[in-house]
């Protein structure tokens, strides 16, 4: 990288950076400053420092990546498919279209880039501008959000209620396998046993002693 350097971690001004920013168009340049800025504001992070040196790298790290995804937007895609036989040999000599890889960017990179990239001016500085005022170094992410909300999951609808099924005993005796005394202890126990009593009198041709004194047995 030619341009100049004058801050005493070996990186140039935020104002310098700036005004190469919109000059570069070289992809490698441009990666090999952000690359630079953001080791940089990482160790500051690292060390809980507040010292404006690692907000100013993160925020020439950030016009870095914002300029990275313009200029990424504008590499020329390599054609669908693959070359015909007696061109391929041509072509892979004479006609290789570089790769986000051969720049050493990720395709991760490469979207987040972008999406930055993509951010209104005015949103974008005044991004930056807050975070330099907080002295917070500004983050990818937060650049992210502001083009990609953070989806939040969608309300759950809630199960609408239901009027709960009747005990049917005459179906539950009939079920197969479900013998007379297992059914009764299926039977719904509630305060009042006269459900209990008309059926065993009915069904069964219990008394109504007999049926009274059943369940309690």
């Amino acid at each position: 990288m030619s341009a100049a350097t004058s801050q005493s971690n070996g990186l140039m001004t935020v104002e310098r950076a700036r005004q190469f920013l919109a000059q570069c168009r070289d992809v490698d340049e441009v990666k090999e400053l952000r690359d630079k800025a953001e080791t940089i504001a990482r160790y500051q992070r690292s060390r809980s420092a507040a010292e404006d040196s690692g907000v100013s790298a993160a925020v020439i790290a950030r016009r870095a990546e914002r300029r990275l995804g313009e200029l990424v937007a504008e590499l020329p895609k390599a054609p669908a498919g693959r070359p015909k036989e007696k061109n391929r040999s041509h072509a892979a000599t004479n006609c290789k279209i570089p790769t986000l890889a051969d720049h050493g960017i990720t395709k991760s990179e490469s979207s987040r880039w972008q999406a930055i990239a993509s951010v209104p001016e005015k949103k974008f500085e005044a991004t930056i501008a807050e975070a330099i005022e907080a002295k917070k170094p500004p983050t990818s992410a937060a650049l992210v959000r502001l083009v990609r909300p953070k989806k939040t999951a969608a309300p759950v609808a809630p199960i609408p209620a239901t009027k709960a099924t009747a005990f049917d005993p005459d179906e539950a005796l009939e079920a197969p396998g479900v013998a007379f005394d297992e059914m009764m202890i299926r039977w719904p126990r509630t305060e009042s046993l006269a459900p209990v009593v008309d059926w065993l009198k009915t069904k069964l041709g219990m008394t109504e002693q007999e049926a009274k004194q059943w369940p309690t047995k």
